[in-house]
């Protein structure tokens, strides 16, 4: 994510997103939905 308001700098690291606002910085990047 380029830009977040909401999740903290762990959550990111840990590979949480927001779906609703993500979309991906860098090539080869996969959305995996569980």
């Amino acid at each position: 994510m380029d830009y977040n308001e909401v999740l903290t700098d762990r959550e990111v690291e840990q590979g949480r997103i927001l779906l609703c606002t993500g979309h991906p910085v860098e090539m080869n990047t996969a959305i995996e939905v569980l």
